[in-house]
């Protein structure tokens, strides 16, 4: 039986079921805000992985056979490689020292 004559009275499942789609859409954000929370504390922050050193590669071989030369080892940034925004290896990759395996022939 309408209240006010010429309006019709809506039924409870009709308002309820507004009710349920405004609850859906909240509990729907909160999640989202909750997903959104836990990636930036654990994806993020947490899995960040600073680089890390590799064991220096054998001195290569003198740049000259006689006289005074260079030798050279390196290294790389991949024990572990930083990921996730980690921070790169702080220090040189390479070394470079003096060699002189020998005296060149007429040097004194």
């Amino acid at each position: 039986m309408p209240l006010v004559r010429g309006t019709e009275f809506r039924s409870y499942p009709q308002a309820y079921s507004v009710l349920n789609f405004a609850y859906f859409v909240i509990i729907y954000l909160l999640l989202y805000y909750i997903m959104l929370l836990y990636y930036t504390v654990f994806v993020i922050v947490i899995s960040t992985v600073d680089g890390g050193w590799d064991a220096w590669a054998e001195w290569t071989q003198c740049s000259v056979t006689c006289g005074h030369g260079i030798q050279r080892r390196s290294r790389t940034c991949t024990n572990p490689a930083p990921s996730n925004g980690g921070a790169v290896c702080k220090g040189d990759g390479e070394e470079v020292k003096k060699c002189s395996p020998m005296s060149c022939a007429g040097e004194s």
